[in-house]
């Protein structure tokens, strides 16, 4: 049982001999910020308190800990520990010898990863957090976490010892800052009147640019007179400005509205502008977001409505969550659990210095604490801005959580080089060029030039699929190369091309706008990619007019042709039983009968 270290509790409990201990934890926690103590953050610390508690279903004696993770302001301050299936219990049972009780175990029907996942356990490597069976839970045994879950509430409320609560993760929000950027807190330090607002006649408070950056510990803002010695509104005898400056999501919790008025000089923003344009139509974040930035934003909105500035409830219509990129994290568990970058295990393995039965390595969300994060200026300086987002936008769903790999980067690199590569082959060949008519592969051409305007557009405009853009484009380049001698000369068939060109330049442009403007540029135009129009998607001109349909005999795929959409069973069989690869296989033997799947396949039973 882990007690926050400011709980009334501790000083109660904690036995005789260990108070003193628990007394200089508490006070070394207090003495720590809330934030740098969040479970994402710090280093998980505790001390025993000699006291123990007693589980109410089993009668166990339960040992309790003070802990620097456990907040006083997040439900009662207390939390039940399950270091078996809780990485950061886990970590804190490794760390002061606590015994760690599976109670939770794969189902027979576990797959691989999920089973690999507890020998991982069973190893002592890391906790096992899946879903699974309830193990050495008396009474609960055999039943599925989820419903393990549910009967011991219930249980828990019966014998009115417990039951279900939802808990909040608000907390209050220190708005203050020991830094020189943000928006300065319009108050003045009087030694007669005490905290003074600076008057609304001389709001906005401005930061003065002549400031020095010294290493000095502190914000610059304290060693600047001219900002800090100031009258006293009230009195008019000598006071100090306030040096501590906004956290910058106060900014960013109402800039929105502002947005809507941005020249104003009377007030934050016109009541009828506001009305004009808000709520703000799309709201894109990650995940974290939604107990952050956007609870921040909701409240201030609520005052802006409250005193008549906005005419909206909620600020924000539509919330997309985006996924968080992760990459394999290393930790070394006999070193206090210290993570160590990929830079610094290289640097150690050639010293041979680990073993992999020292490390834990799992796959968990890019953070400064687990050392996992990449830098984008290293990939920028060698593969270009362009490769680093287009990977970026290419690993995945906007919305799921995606896996750095470095070969990735390397991939969309290389596909980049072949679009450019395949437009220098038509560089001086497409002046003059009318549009006209086509066939053949020009006339596929124009069909995907028009299906990727439809697709970009439908992509960009609210679907968020960034990666089956770029997957698109490499299919459409691959085509413009494999393709470059089929296109024919004619003035319809050189507007194809032309248009296909153009097209990957305009449509890339939001993924890959350097190498956009270069290759747009290239093809004669004087006005940037960004000051261009959106490409017009013609309907009309993606209708298919052949299909690939795969022939097969006796449910074994031999070949492949293309026919008219409109083509007639008895013309795709005869084109089908023309095709060696299918005549080998029913040569000398009778057609017992075809069966056709329209628009997908054709198979040719034969005995």
């Amino acid at each position: 049982m882990s007690l926050a270290a400011s709980h009334p509790l501790i000083e109660k409990i904690a036995t005789p001999e260990r108070k003193d201990e628990v007394a200089r934890f508490a006070a070394k926690v207090k003495s720590e910020s809330k934030g740098a103590r969040g479970p994402e953050e710090a280093e998980k610390e505790g001390v025993f308190t000699g006291a123990y508690c007693i589980n109410p279903l089993t009668g166990d004696r339960v040992p309790v800990y003070a802990a620097n993770f456990v907040l006083m302001e997040y439900g009662t301050g207390a939390v039940m520990a399950v270091p078996a299936h809780d990485q950061r219990d886990f970590e804190f049972a490794q760390k002061y010898g606590i015994a760690i009780k599976p109670v939770i175990e794969p189902a027979k029907d576990a797959d691989a990863e999920t089973k690999q996942r507890y020998a991982d356990f069973t190893a002592n490597k890391a906790a096992f957090t899946d879903h699974g069976v309830m193990v050495n839970s008396g009474s609960f045994n055999g039943l599925s976490t989820e419903a393990g879950i549910k009967k011991i509430g219930e249980t828990l409320a019966a014998k009115k010892l417990g039951g279900f609560v939802t808990n909040y993760r608000i907390r209050d929000w220190g708005l203050s800052r020991q830094r020189y950027w943000g928006c300065p807190i319009p108050v003045i330090h009087c030694a007669c009147c005490g905290i003074v607002p600076v008057p609304e006649n001389q709001l906005p408070v401005t930061l003065p640019e002549d400031i020095e950056f010294m290493p000095t510990g502190q914000s610059p803002l304290e060693s600047h007179k001219p900002f800090t010695n100031v009258a006293c509104p009230k009195c008019k005898s000598s006071a100090r400005r306030e040096t501590d400056t906004m956290d910058t999501f106060v900014d960013s919790s109402w800039y929105f509205v502002r947005y809507c008025d941005a020249k104003n000089t009377k007030s934050i923003a016109d009541k009828a502008k506001v009305e004009h344009w808000m709520p703000v139509d799309q709201y894109i974040g990650g995940s974290e977001h939604a107990i952050l930035h956007l609870i921040y934003a909701r409240f201030i909105n609520k005052v802006l409505r409250d005193i008549g500035i906005s005419n909206c409830d909620e600020p924000f219509a539509r919330m997309y969550t985006q996924g968080m990129i992760c990459r394999e994290s290393i930790m070394i568990p006999s070193e206090n659990s210290r993570y160590i970058s990929h830079e610094e295990f290289a640097e150690a393995q050639k010293q041979n210095k680990y073993t992999d039965d020292m490390l834990v390595r799992r796959v968990e969300k890019m953070s400064k604490s687990a050392k996992n994060g990449v830098d984008p200026t290293i990939l920028v300086d060698k593969f270009g801005a362009d490769t680093v987002r287009g990977y970026t936008l290419f690993m995945g769903p906007a919305e799921a959580e995606s896996v750095w790999d470095d070969a990735g980067v390397i991939g969309v690199h290389k596909f980049i080089k072949r679009w450019w590569d395949a437009q220098q082959t038509w560089i001086g060949r497409l002046d003059g060029a009318k549009e006209g008519p086509c066939d053949g592969a020009a006339k596929e051409l124009r069909r995907l030039s028009h299906l990727f305007i439809e697709k970009t557009e439908r992509e960009y405009s609210g679907g968020f699929g960034f990666n089956t853009c770029i997957a698109k484009a490499m299919e459409f380049v691959n085509f413009l190369r494999d393709n470059a001698e089929k296109f024919g000369d004619s003035h319809g068939s050189r507007f194809a091309v032309k248009e296909a060109l153009e097209t990957l330049a305009l449509c890339m442009a939001p993924i890959t706008p350097h190498v956009s403007e270069e290759l747009w540029a290239q093809l004669g135009h004087k006005t940037a990619v960004a000051q261009s129009p959106w490409p017009q998607h013609k309907p009309e001109l993606t209708v298919q007019d052949e299909i690939e349909i795969a022939v097969q005999v006796n449910g074994k795929t031999r070949a492949s042709m293309k026919v008219s959409k409109n083509a007639s069973q008895a013309e795709m069989e005869q084109i089908a039983k023309s095709d060696p690869a299918v005549a080998r296989h029913i040569e000398g033997k009778s057609v017992r009968k075809v069966i056709l799947v329209p628009g997908r396949l054709l198979n040719i039973v034969v005995g």
